[in-house]
């Protein structure tokens, strides 16, 4: 017999792909919808004030990180730690990450160094996004993160570009060098059922504009 729900919605059903990349839903997919004008979001920094940007913008500095990522040549579903303080690089580098086929591990700016060192180590990072401070800590602990391979800085760098085999970089400067895209679809995209997966890659529910508290939690 029928309950009430399965009279008045017959034809409803779950429509789950085999493969969703929530980096390309949250911003590319949007073009597609014509709100490409429209606010993404909005980061609140209590030193920096307000930023915002739109989908069009949100896209295009998305696919410059992926572009950035997938140049490593990395292993597929490799790990992008992400800790940097409030800012439009922080969801600009973890849905980039997700577009290149790869995982992001978001982290908390309450973070010590060591509790950094701890999550790069356990998740076997490859790529860590920080900023010019939490780099100078977690320098003198670097022999430990032997999966580290690249490190983006966001914000001003301009010391050494190597240090043993790590290679540092200046995200910003890199993002504005990326002028040829290829073709997110041909990423490794994040299969629903990889237990490697984070949670929040495979939220479908995108609201006209996103909010990002990250010293709390990034929500998607």
């Amino acid at each position: 017999m029928k309950d009430k729900f399965e009279s008045e919605y017959p034809l409803w059903r779950w429509d789950i792909p085999k493969e969703f990349n929530i980096g390309s839903a949250c911003s590319d997919r949007q073009l597609n919808l014509n709100n490409g004008n429209n606010i993404a979001m909005v980061v609140e920094d209590d030193v920096f004030g307000s930023s915002q940007i739109t989908y069009q913008q949100l896209s295009k500095k998305t696919n410059q990180f992926s572009e950035l990522i997938k140049r490593l040549n990395l292993i597929p579903h490799s790990r992008v730690l992400i800790r940097i303080p409030n800012c439009l690089n922080y969801p600009i580098s973890f849905l980039g990450a997700i577009k290149s086929g790869h995982i992001a591990v978001p982290t908390s700016t309450l973070l010590t160094a060591k509790e950094i060192i701890y999550l790069a180590k356990d998740s076997k990072a490859s790529v860590l996004v920080t900023d010019f401070q939490t780099w100078e800590d977690l320098i003198p602990m670097i022999d430990e993160l032997t999966c580290l391979e690249t490190v983006f800085i966001s914000g001003k760098y301009s010391q050494e570009a190597m240090i043993g085999n790590i290679s540092i970089k200046e995200l910003d400067t890199e993002l504005e060098s990326v002028k040829i895209f290829s073709n997110n679809q041909d990423a490794n995209l994040v299969l629903l059922d990889d237990p490697g997966r984070v949670r929040s890659q495979t939220t479908s529910v995108v609201p006209q504009i996103q909010r990002f508290d990250f010293d709390c939690n990034m929500v998607v």
